[in-house]
């Protein structure tokens, strides 16, 4: 028996990715890129310490596989 009825698109996308507005596209790295700092991983994270970095004077540069917000920062963890 299921006592929680989750609407199975939700599971799938966050909240946030569904509701985004997307006006960016960025092509993916070709060839050699120079940076003081490149952080893997566009989730709040790694946002904060790129973002955090830059405005100490670093070049930097976020490398993300999927969206930014993707994963586990673009969901709930339950916490209350």
């Amino acid at each position: 028996m299921h006592f929680l009825r989750a609407d199975q698109e939700l599971t799938r996308h966050s909240y946030y990715a569904a509701t985004a507005v997307r006006d960016a596209r960025y092509p993916a790295l070709q060839g050699d890129v120079h940076c003081d700092v490149a952080v893997v991983g566009g989730g709040l994270a790694g946002l904060s310490a790129a973002i955090e970095l830059a405005d100490r004077g670093f070049s930097v540069r976020v490398l993300e596989a999927r969206e930014v917000g993707f994963g586990a920062s673009g969901r709930n963890g339950g916490q209350a």
